[in-house]
């Protein structure tokens, strides 16, 4: 615990101790590594002044899932065409310098970590795989500077999604089919719908 004394601004008089939590919230375009000054009442109100320092590393949990991903990454590829080309060797057990953490925009509520995730997905599968290799040794300045989802477009994804699901449940109930296959089959609307919910013209 450290003592809070307000600054010239604050209406207070000497020096005082506050027991409690104090909330804060960083957009969804703020860089995530890096130091932060966390302001309370007002630039230079709140001292000693509160800093958060995120430093660009990968913690315990993202090794781990970097490790899974690569395991899994590594059998579908033993499982595929190309095993009889390339054998698959030994999975790594631990990530290699290759992985890397990166100031992308987060997300402002706390319910939107699974669209975040889906949108990049989605923006993944558009891309041809020859750039999807130069992407693979960009550097983390250069993969910084390419336009991630934000919050915004999060929304307005939720909202195609919801219409395309929409459609879908309302084909399946004319139909009296719930078999999404056997539709998407029947009905190229349908198809062409679903397809806009989770594709962007520009990258058609």
């Amino acid at each position: 615990d450290e003592k809070a004394s307000p600054g010239p601004e604050g209406g207070g008089a000497g020096n005082q101790l506050h027991d409690g939590y104090m909330h804060f919230e960083l957009d969804s375009e703020c860089m995530t590594s890096g130091e932060h000054v966390l302001e309370y009442g007002g630039p230079g109100v709140y001292k000693p002044p509160l800093r958060l320092i995120l430093k660009r590393r990968m913690n315990v949990f993202q090794r781990h899932v970097a490790s899974f991903l690569r395991g899994y990454l590594r059998t579908e590829w033993s499982l595929g065409k190309a095993a009889a080309a390339a054998p698959a060797t030994a999975v790594q057990t631990r990530p290699n310098d290759e992985a890397k953490v990166l100031d992308v925009p987060q997300q402002e509520t706390a319910n939107d970590c699974g669209f975040f995730m889906l949108e990049q997905i989605f923006l993944v599968l558009q891309l041809p795989p020859p750039t999807l290799r130069l992407l693979a040794k960009a550097s983390v300045a250069d993969l910084v500077a390419l336009p991630w989802p934000k919050q915004q477009d999060i929304l307005l994804r939720k909202e195609k999604l919801h219409s395309g699901l929409g459609s879908l449940f309302s084909a399946a109930q004319n139909a009296g089919c719930t078999d999404v296959e056997v539709l998407l089959r029947q009905d190229a609307e349908l198809r062409q719908l679903l397809r806009a919910s989770m594709v962007d013209e520009a990258s058609t």
